[in-house]
């Protein structure tokens, strides 16, 4: 806690280097008690009780991360670091399941099967494209030996595989089926892929024997892209546009940092971006809406991923963390915020902000 001239007392969470409290007073001392409230002295002695504030869950993975991937029943998020390392989390406990390390490349991105009992694992190590065993990291499957940037698992069993050779594969059993479609950026929700090539050309891959591509657009200096329905979010430096299947743009949603990936909800009503200067943005996706804008990294965040029932969003970055994001109140009612704020501070939601506003 710091005094300033202005006539006000700033409260700093040093950690994540942001302001939780801000009190009008010009004290002549300040002190933390024992218990965690603050004494302001001025021309009398007071004593401020400062709310925890929220915080995300944070673990730790030991190097920058870039692929990231929730098990369809939400209960397990898979990271890929770039120290070699496949972290499985358990959601429930906030226990960390295994750490696996088999190769020294970075794990780009990892996807789940149908039932979450697999992972597809892409690398930048050519020779180690794998398929492991969730329950004890067995390798089931060795995949077509390219340096992998992104990687999806349809319903039909089909594995998406997108290498830095300007090839993709998908693969299914024995099955390989391989054409000159380098994919840059690969998001999937669903039955439905949207990606972009290294040629900046937007395509939808859908689910099917096997599944089918059709360009959309091109988006020359796009940074991510994810389906959204029959529609396709596409990131740039200064905005998140929609477009339709003929590729028309439909809504634009200014940003204020560069988007490093992009995330759709299963149910199609919100879209997350991870950006450049390490905040996460959550939209709604009907209409546009900023519903959220959370901080917490402390570099880039270059993967998002919403949980199956939507609940939680994951951002993994470049900082070395992931983190797990609570949604299930970004849309509550104001008499819910206010039950809310009772039950959690022990005080009245117009009280709360007429102290922390001074």
């Amino acid at each position: 806690a710091m005094s300033t001239s202005a006539g006000n007392v700033m409260v700093w969470d040093v950690g994540e280097n942001r302001v939780i409290a801000r009190l009008t007073a010009t004290p002549s001392s300040l002190a933390w008690r024992p218990d965690g409230a603050l004494r302001v002295v001025s021309d009398r002695v007071e004593d401020r009780v400062i709310p925890e504030p929220g915080r995300p869950r944070e673990i730790d993975l030991g190097a920058g991360a870039s692929g990231i991937a929730w098990s369809p029943d939400g209960t397990v998020v898979a990271a890929g670091a770039g120290n070699g390392q496949l972290l499985l989390l358990d959601v429930l406990t906030g226990e960390t399941r295994a750490r696996w390390k088999w190769q020294d490349g970075v794990v780009k991105d990892v996807a789940f099967n149908h039932d979450g009992s697999a992972l597809a694992v892409a690398t930048a190590l050519g020779t180690d494209q794998r398929v492991l065993s969730v329950e004890d990291g067995r390798v089931l499957q060795l995949l077509p030996a390219e340096i992998s940037r992104r990687i999806a698992w349809l319903p039909s069993g089909w594995i998406v595989q997108s290498a830095y050779s300007r090839l993709l594969s998908m693969v299914k059993g024995e099955r390989l089926v391989q054409g000159r479609y380098g994919m840059s950026e690969l998001e999937q929700v669903g039955d439905q892929i949207a990606a972009v090539d290294q040629l900046d050309d937007v395509y939808r891959i859908s689910d099917g024997d096997p599944p089918t591509l059709r360009r959309i657009t091109n988006a020359r200096r796009s940074n991510g892209v994810c389906p959204l329905g029959s529609d396709t979010m596409i990131g740039f430096d200064e905005a998140v546009v929609r477009v339709n299947l003929d590729g028309k743009e439909l809504s634009r949603w200014p940003i204020s940092s560069s988007p490093r990936d992009l995330a759709c909800s299963d149910d199609g009503e919100r879209v997350a971006a991870g950006l450049l200067d390490g905040s996460v943005v959550v939209w709604r996706a009907r209409d546009g809406v900023l519903l959220a804008r959370m901080l917490g990294h402390h570099a880039r965040v270059g993967s998002v991923a919403f949980s199956p029932d939507g609940s939680w969003l994951a951002s993994a970055g470049w900082d070395a963390t992931l983190r797990l994001w609570w949604l299930g109140d970004l849309e509550k009612s104001a008499e819910e915020l206010r039950d809310a704020a009772v039950t959690e501070w022990g005080r009245d939601l117009d009280a709360l902000l007429r102290w922390s506003t001074g």
